[in-house]
């Protein structure tokens, strides 16, 4: 097999993949796409608020500082809004659904992930 051959198999081999994930983020909905870069972060920080965790509120409070977050409670629910999206993308974390979710998809909410939900406006 000739080195040329090799050499397009290899950076075929490399860089198509990386293509297809690109693609398949970009597929992605908005909420779906912002859930798959921040929801680890996101979660940590919703958990920390509900829970009064202050010592890793601080820890992701400058990560989110692009970010309207709102914690509620009583109804154990954090809301994410970006500020410069003029409230296009409101995200709701949700960590004790259990009935609850029927509730928030009622209201206008729309189930994307496992405790999450994109607030249809």
């Amino acid at each position: 097999m000739p080195i040329k051959q090799v050499i397009l198999i290899v950076l075929l081999a490399t860089v198509l993949p990386s293509f297809m994930a690109i693609g398949y983020v970009y597929s992605l909905s908005p909420a779906e796409r912002w859930l798959f870069v921040m929801k680890s972060d996101a979660q940590s920080y919703a958990d920390a608020l509900l829970s009064g965790d202050t010592a890793m509120q601080g820890r992701y409070r400058n990560e989110f500082k692009g970010y309207k977050v709102s914690a509620n409670p009583q109804s154990k629910t954090v809301l994410f809004v970006p500020r410069d999206d003029d409230g296009k993308l409101l995200l709701l974390y949700a960590p004790n659904e259990t009935s609850d979710w029927i509730t928030y998809e009622q209201t206008g909410a729309r189930r994307i992930r496992e405790k999450w939900y994109v607030l249809v406006q």
